[in-house]
């Protein structure tokens, strides 16, 4: 069913509602009228001097409150969608009583006029006054044509009480016209005064709704048009002021850390107030920075707690708190607080969630960016490391032995004409250092940029970079070693990581642990990549390094763990001074993190 017919369904049942009440007036207005004129046929006969006095009245009575009856049963059955029953049903009433009044021989037709007086209020104040001019009408003829006594004329008691209830009856639509300056029913004139009332309000109601819109707008466009947050955050509680009474008005963002709050932008708050911190771990914080939704507060009891936070609080009497929540992450509180009781409701939630949900996007936003910048910021620390630890390897390692060969082919050039023999020595102990040194360049070259890990995967890779060492006499030999039968490939991002993190585990190891051997291992089981780097060097001791890890120069332990959680593993290190070093590496192997079919295939 669509929203048109359930509106129209609607209006039919009110409308129906609405003339089966009015019918259900009229008919116990009828039975009045009838039990009136029985009870005035009975006193007119009983006061009669007349011992033959018929009973015609009377049964005119009688037959009117059946009839009273039978229009009871019309009035809730088939006149309830009937709009001009009530009309009708009081002409004919008005006409009936009448009659009614005539066969009773009543000097004064007053009952008569009330079916016309009840017009004004049902039909219209025309009708009204045609009705009482009827009843009027009829009312002096019975004086002329009276068949029941003589004794009756205008001039008499009687005759002036009924031009007296005539004049008055008459007067009655007059007066209301005066009054209410219209001839409707008085009915409609009520509901013409409730339907403008109802339209004040709306306006009203559009006019709030009107300025709220526009304060949802201006902190869009002020969240799109800037990333800075804190200019949103200054600006959300004046578009908040806009739409409702702030006496006290705050909002509190983390400070660093999720231990405490800060105030941010604030309304009512007093120096003091402003500048200080507002810890996260207990009371009414902790409690508000729990909640999911905003909420109001409104007891006395549940106010004191926050005027004991915020002392500026201290006159108002309802307060609602805001959790500045995006998806998990929780920014901090918006507070605002009225002196007057009950000022905020809860259709007022939802206008709020709208308002503060930009600066949650915003913050989201500026989160976002910061910890771009902050990659990026590391991309580029990491690059120039790469450069650093390039160019110090070339300088210790071959740059040194180029010019160690330039001295020692210059030392051969003299030898070759005073000791010929000696100079050929030299020249084998010149040809074994330029295989050493075009060796480590080799290796070098290999650890930038490793082809094999491309063309054959991570175990080939491991596997010739293991059979590239001892590289010099000073360097350890490097063992490899596959776990399993199990062939997997895996996605070339995920390989290098496991690569890269290996061979930093074996350079430190070189460079620092005096290491004489190294294993390197590799295993897939239990749904995880396992990978493990394992030196019989000196060691060192893990908490230590820990505890002083921001202090230090290199940052090999966080570049370890940051690479393997980009693919979602993790680096654990265990190490003891004089224990040797084991660095393991530990990555699900989920779908995103194995090579698709078509990417082996094209490899090979």
């Amino acid at each position: 069913m669509d929203v048109a017919t359930r509106t129209s369904n609607h209006i039919k049942k009110h409308t129906e509602d609405y003339l089966e009440k009015n019918n259900l007036r009229l008919s116990y207005c009828r039975g009045l009228f009838s039990l009136a004129l029985v009870v005035l046929s009975l006193l007119k006969h009983g006061f009669s001097s007349s011992p033959n006095d018929n009973w015609s009245g009377l049964y005119a009575a009688i037959g009117y409150l059946v009839y009273a009856l039978v229009v009871f049963g019309v009035g809730r059955t088939v006149a309830k969608q009937a709009r001009s029953y009530p009309r009708v049903s009081l002409f004919l009433d008005l006409l009936l009583i009448t009659v009614v009044s005539w066969f009773i021989g009543l000097p004064v037709f007053g009952v008569a006029y009330l079916p016309a007086l009840l017009l004004a209020a049902f039909a219209s104040l025309t009708d009204s006054a045609w009705a009482v001019a009827v009843a009027g009408f009829v009312n002096i003829m019975f004086f002329y044509v009276n068949p029941y006594s003589s004794n009756y004329s205008l001039g008499s008691l009687e005759g002036l009480g009924m031009l007296a209830v005539f004049v008055g009856a008459l007067l009655f639509p007059v007066v209301l016209y005066l009054i209410t300056g219209s001839g409707a029913a008085l009915l409609n004139i009520g509901d013409q005064v409730i339907a403008r009332a109802l339209d004040r309000s709306d306006e009203e109601n559009i006019a709030e709704l009107q300025s709220r819109v526009q304060s949802i707008y201006r902190v869009s466009s002020t969240l799109t048009s800037s990333l800075d947050y804190q200019k949103v955050v200054r600006d959300v509680l004046t578009e908040i002021e806009s739409v409702f009474e702030i006496s006290v008005g705050a909002v509190m963002l983390f400070e660093g850390t999720t231990d405490s709050l800060k105030v941010a932008d604030s309304e009512g708050l007093n120096e003091v107030e402003r500048k200080r911190f507002y810890s996260t771990s207990q009371g009414v914080v902790k409690e508000a920075l729990a909640q999911a939704q905003p909420f109001l507060i409104n007891e006395e009891d549940a106010l004191e707690d926050w005027r004991k936070l915020l002392p500026s609080l201290a006159d108002c009497r309802t307060a609602l708190i805001m959790p500045l929540r995006g998806g998990y992450e929780v920014y901090g509180l918006l507070l605002i607080a009225s002196k007057k009781a009950d000022k905020y409701h809860p259709s007022d939630l939802q206008m709020i969630v709208a308002l503060t949900s930009h600066t949650i996007v915003a913050m989201q936003n500026a989160t976002l960016y910061k910890n771009l910048l902050a990659e990026r910021n590391k991309m580029l620390t990491s690059e120039e490391e790469v450069r650093h630890t390039l160019a110090r390897n070339l300088h210790d390692g071959p740059a040194q032995a180029v010019a160690s060969f330039s001295m020692q082919i210059e030392f051969i050039r003299r030898l070759m004409k005073s000791e010929p023999d000696r100079a050929y020595s030299e020249l084998a102990s010149l040809s074994k250092l330029a295989i050493q040194t075009s060796k480590e360049i080799r290796t070098l070259l290999y650890e930038l940029r490793p082809l094999v890990l491309e063309s054959q995967g991570l175990e080939a890779a491991l596997e010739q970079y293991a059979g590239r060492f001892p590289t010099n006499p000073n360097d350890p030999a490097v063992y490899f070693s596959r776990l399993g039968e199990e062939d997997i490939r895996l996605n070339p991002s995920v390989e290098t990581t496991i690569f890269t993190i290996l061979q930093e585990a074996v350079n430190n190891a070189r460079k620092h642990a005096h290491a004489k051997n190294i294993w390197l291992q590799l295993d897939y089981k239990d749904g995880f990549i396992h990978a493990v780097a394992q030196d019989d060097g000196k060691g060192f001791d893990t908490s230590f390094i820990e505890q002083t890890y921001d202090k230090r120069g290199s940052l090999g332990m966080t570049n370890m763990r940051e690479r393997a959680a980009l693919v979602g593993g993790k680096v654990s290190i265990e190490s003891r001074p004089g224990k040797g070093t084991r660095v393991m590496i530990r990555i699900p192997l989920t779908e995103s993190n194995l090579a698709a079919d078509e990417a082996i295939e094209t490899v090979s």
